[in-house]
């Protein structure tokens, strides 16, 4: 009986303790209080279980990017030119006017942008990419699958780095987690090199397991770059278009705008291999480049001050004056995402939201429901995607900007992962993903999920405890 006694003291002890440093860390990192609130409930509602959860997954921001070369860090010392400024809409300047003041990539002219509108266009963009580097090939991505689609692309790939390409391609440890390392041995037998970014089965406390890389890029002699949602399988890419196929959105783009890319996949690869870059990379000088598209790359996530993305966001909802429209798969946003949308509806503008019907992930569903329900009360318009996934994340506001890329309008993309947007100012482009959307939205059926006492506790519960993810 003593000894029960004295084990169960010291437990109680270490418990507390364990509390305590959790809460530092949660100040020091400046949570919501909302998240910091729900973390708490968790401590004492499952004793111990929480507070080991929130060790494993409870991290928000790094500090070991900090010790990048200078090459690498934003140069928050750049500026966008006059020249592109003067292309601007007055509220997209103080859009790139938000992102720069955070010392990210500034605007820049002279690009080419061009859209893929689906899994079997972007593929054949995709392959075409690969084959035509001729230097250096950076991959990076989620969710690199060993399905037969991704098995040739990941052939592809293996007969650059047989060319002598240098070939690098950095996988997500979770996103990647049921492709095995024997996959890409082909590739290091190449000479090319393969990194994992947060391996599951690393120690467990070194880094928050929560924190993954969801960015998507491939990145051909730093002069061509592929950027956008797509994962690289056969659930969104192929050579043609099945029944089932996820619904996506990615672009190929040319200028300036490539070596703003290769910066952030260079800050990714040293931040998990330690490598620093053989060289900086060389910015595109914008009178020589080949297009009329403005364009701003929007890095966020721990590697990035303050959660830029998120306020990026909220400043263009805000100044949206005719429409806004938005395409998500999992649509779980805080409270202030959400009042904007519903300030936004009540101020007369137009809101369109697109989801899918059905998303591959239940919960994300059960959690937006009320959201949804809440947004469409006010008069917002919610479209669901009825054949398939769809799984683009796209917005556009107004005629003054528009934008594609990984992430999400939920609270992971939003505050912890690793995330990269393509920011779109010229009126062309912005046309272009206008387009898309309306294409997309003509497919879609003005469906909510049904009312019913047993959905609507579950609802709750699922929304209460979005802020611990």
């Amino acid at each position: 009986m003593h000894n029960w006694w004295f084990w169960g003291t010291w437990a109680v002890v270490l418990h507390y303790t364990l509390v305590m440093i959790a809460l530092v860390c949660m100040l020091r990192g400046r949570r919501s209080p909302g998240a910091t609130i729900a973390w708490l409930m968790s401590f004492f509602m499952i004793p111990y279980f929480g507070v080991i959860a929130y060790f494993l997954f409870g991290g928000t921001k790094l500090r070991h990017h900090q010790n990048l070369p200078n090459s690498l860090r934003a140069r928050a010392s750049q500026r966008t030119s006059p020249a592109a400024i003067a292309k601007l809409h007055p509220e997209g300047a103080s859009l790139r006017s938000l992102v720069e003041n955070y010392g990210l990539p500034p605007v820049t002219v002279g690009n080419r942008l061009h859209l893929c509108l689906d899994g079997a266009e972007m593929y054949e963009h995709m392959i075409e990419l690969i084959d035509s580097a001729e230097e250096s090939l950076w991959v990076l991505t989620f969710i690199f699958s060993s399905d037969p689609v991704a098995t040739t692309i990941r052939d592809h790939i293996v007969r650059r780095a047989e060319a002598g390409v240098k070939v690098r391609v950095l996988i997500d440890g979770v996103g990647s987690f049921k492709t095995s390392s024997s996959f890409f041995d082909p590739i290091r037998k190449a000479g090319g090199e393969v990194a994992v970014f947060h391996p599951l089965f690393a120690l467990p406390f070194a880094r928050a397991l929560n924190l993954r890389n969801h960015r998507k890029m491939i990145v051909a002699d730093g002069r061509r770059a592929y950027a956008g949602g797509l994962n690289i399988n056969a659930e969104g890419l192929g050579p043609k278009l099945v029944p089932g196929m996820w619904r996506d959105l990615g672009g190929v783009v040319e200028g300036p705008i490539v070596a703003e890319l290769s910066r952030v996949f260079l800050s990714d690869w040293f931040s998990v291999t330690g490598q620093p870059p053989d060289a900086p990379p060389t910015p595109y000088p914008c009178a020589e480049g080949p297009g009329k598209s403005v364009l701003q790359l929007l890095p966020s996530g721990p590697d990035v001050k303050d959660e830029v993305f998120y306020q990026f966001v909220l400043s263009a909802l805000y100044m949206a004056q005719n429409h806004i429209w938005v395409a998500t798969p999992y649509f779980v946003p805080n409270e202030s995402v959400q009042e904007a949308l519903l300030i936004a509806v009540r101020r007369g503008v137009e809101v369109k939201l697109l989801v899918p019907e059905h998303s591959n992930h239940p919960l994300s569903d059960v959690a937006a429901a009320a959201f949804l329900r809440e947004l469409h009360e006010a008069g917002g318009e919610i479209l669901g995607y009825p054949d398939g996934m769809m799984h683009a994340k796209a917005f556009v506001v107004d005629d003054v900007v528009g934008a594609f890329g990984s992430a999400n309008l939920d609270m992971r993309s939003l505050f912890l992962n690793y995330e990269l947007m393509l920011v779109a100012y010229s009126a062309a482009d912005i046309a272009d993903i206008a387009s898309w959307f309306d294409n997309l939205a003509a497919k879609c059926k003005n469906t909510l999920p049904p009312h019913s006492f047993w959905r609507d506790v579950a609802e709750g519960t699922v929304r209460m405890v979005s802020p611990l993810f």
